[in-house]
């Protein structure tokens, strides 16, 4: 009895953990900016990680023929004035902490992009990029 105690333990701490700590690309990973930023991230038609022990950056690639984000946005230009995002230039590339986690090569058709940024209640650094040609949403945390 005492050992399927501890396995059932152990199971509940390792699915805990998955889901408050880490995470993945998958929707714990969208639930986590979303908590952290308070913005919505709408449905996404894939999605890239990349992670160390202490950033991410995630790669939202937006369905913007979903019938919810045609609704509540209609374009990019609305999902971007939505959330009073600021214009800037593409040419200085990507600002962002975490540059050196991205693929060599990543390269990306934007002529600018809109960004945000804030710190969360525990003093965690996150910045979201939109990159409107691409329909692309770059999500950027300090996860430590």
């Amino acid at each position: 009895m005492k050992r399927l105690f501890f396995k059932a333990l152990v199971l509940f701490y390792l699915v805990i953990s998955g889901c408050i700590g880490g995470g993945s690309c998958e929707q714990f990973n969208i639930d986590s900016f979303e908590i952290t930023s308070g913005m919505n991230i709408p449905k996404v038609t894939s999605v890239d990680c990349f992670e160390n022990d202490s950033l991410r950056i995630s790669l939202f690639y937006l369905n913007t023929e979903n019938p919810d984000f045609l609704e509540r946005y209609k374009t990019m230009s609305g999902y971007v004035s939505n959330y009073n995002m600021t214009r800037v230039a593409a040419n200085g590339g990507l600002n962002l902490k975490g540059n050196f986690l991205l693929p060599k090569g990543l390269e990306l058709a934007c002529n600018s992009y809109f960004e945000t940024s804030g710190m969360t209640k525990k003093g965690r650094y996150w910045k979201y990029l939109i990159c409107e040609e691409e329909k692309l949403l770059i999500a950027e945390m300090v996860t430590k």
